[in-house]
């Protein structure tokens, strides 16, 4: 759930300070990755016209009793609702001429980790409050969006108009200073990084820090899940609305 204005500390599977130790939480630094021949395209994009979003799909309340093939089947049902949604909005017109590419991503929040920022997204989603033992799976995605005929600040107050809720919606530009194939293949890692750990910040302006990883128990139902759900999300490049 990381904004680029914290891809410095944030972007890729790199540990700043070394080592986890003592559940102490350690911000990761960039690290990039070669893009697909398929995102090319942003390099050759004006800059202006660019901008990295991250949209919170759902708060999936989970507990050790939960099967499994429950949990990946109520991901994968909101990942097609999700989808169903873009599709509405996008060939409504209002936003003509979007070239997207980005990644589903699940993160899993414990009791202790709901607070601030968090807890506003949370209660604003209707997500239930969970015990020590219950878990919440954070599915959202991150995506790279090329504006090619319409404005970034007008993507952006139409995302937040259709996914309510305060730090549901985050869109920024790229870094200024960075040029545009290493933006574009910092925030390439950072969307396929798959981190199965816990982690704080990472919404708004806050740098994500990763703390331990998931126990054993969480690891067996939820990393094939993550892996398999960690799939590209991107428009089609034969037909883009342009007005």
């Amino acid at each position: 759930m990381s904004a680029p204005g914290a891809l410095e500390r944030t972007g890729g599977v790199s540990c700043r300070g070394g080592k986890l130790s003592k559940g102490e939480p350690r911000e990761y630094i960039t690290k990039s990755k070669s893009i697909p021949r398929s995102w090319g395209f942003f390099n050759r994009t004006d800059r202006s016209k660019i901008a990295f979003v991250t949209i919170i799909i759902s708060g999936i309340k989970v507990g050790p009793d939960t099967p499994a093939e429950s949990i990946r089947s109520d991901i994968l049902n909101e990942m097609a609702a999700f989808k169903k949604k873009w599709i509405g909005l996008t060939r409504a017109r209002r936003l003509p001429g979007l070239r997207i590419r980005g990644f589903f991503e699940i993160d899993l929040c414990r009791s202790s980790d709901i607070h601030g920022h968090r807890q506003s997204l949370f209660e604003d989603m209707l997500v239930p409050p969970i015990s020590d033992h219950e878990r919440i799976i954070n599915l959202h995605i991150h995506f790279l969006v090329a504006c090619t005929c319409c404005a970034v600040e007008k993507l952006a107050e139409e995302l937040k108009r259709t996914w309510l809720g305060r730090w549901r919606v985050v869109v920024k530009p790229v870094y200024e200073n960075q040029a545009t194939e290493v933006a574009v293949s910092n925030l390439y890692g950072y969307m396929t990084k798959q981190i199965f750990r816990y982690s704080c910040g990472g919404i708004g302006n806050e740098a994500v820090a990763f703390n331990r990883e998931w126990e054993a128990l969480w690891v067996s139902k939820l990393k094939r899940i993550a892996i398999e759900t960690n799939v590209e999300f991107r428009s089609s490049d034969r037909w883009i609305y342009t007005h």
